[in-house]
């Protein structure tokens, strides 16, 4: 009984810290497909 706990725990951790790292990844991918300049790279203080 004790080993299925720790087994569920572990499989419930992996689970859980591998969606962070995925999700973590995907969004700075989805940053760098993404070029967006500030507002003073885009003009006199982003005026244009």
């Amino acid at each position: 009984m004790v080993r299925l706990v720790v087994a569920l725990v572990a499989l419930a951790a992996f689970v859980g810290l591998n969606a962070l790292v995925l999700v973590l990844m995907e969004r700075k991918l989805a940053g760098h497909f993404q070029r967006r300049p500030g507002p003073y790279e885009v003009g006199p203080h982003g005026t244009l």
